[in-house]
């Protein structure tokens, strides 16, 4: 089977999955764990195909390519390293009142303010929780368990 076959099918077959999901046909945590191994396996095969990819899209020049439904071009990003101690105290001392704020949060939870050294009431950390399923790859041999 072609690989524009099997994105065609999964295209037509995932919707239709999760809404088995939604209607309580189908199991949400082995859809889940199938999922990842489908996003590892794609994330696996773009890392090796990308290589390719830029020195056929850059044969083409500056045209305007289209495939699959998809804009393709080559961008390139610059990334900075600072060996600056300057940066380095700064950051440091941004960390040290990150740990404040958070120490401030749990004290705030019991109703308690933090202050700093100047007297200075130190606001409390904004707490944002999120819930996942984390799924680890196991060795082969393992068997589901239930």
């Amino acid at each position: 089977m072609s690989l524009h076959a099997i994105i065609n099918q999964l295209a037509d077959e995932i919707p239709e999955t999760v809404e088995g999901i939604k209607d309580g046909n189908i199991g949400a945590m082995e859809t889940y764990a199938k999922l990842t191994t489908l996003e590892r396996l794609i994330k696996e095969a773009k890392a090796e195909v990308l290589d390719y990819a830029i020195d056929e899209r850059e044969l083409l020049g500056k045209e305007d390519v289209v495939r699959y439904g998809y804009r393709v071009s080559v961008v390139s990003t610059q990334r900075f390293t600072y060996q600056d101690a300057y940066i380095e105290r700064y950051k440091a001392l941004i960390k040290a009142r990150e740990t404040l704020c958070k120490k401030s949060y749990s004290l705030s939870n019991e109703g308690q303010y933090m202050y700093d050294e100047n007297g200075e009431v130190i606001p409390p950390a904004i707490s944002k929780h999120t819930v996942t399923i984390k799924c680890e790859k196991l060795p082969e041999d393992y068997h589901d368990k239930i």
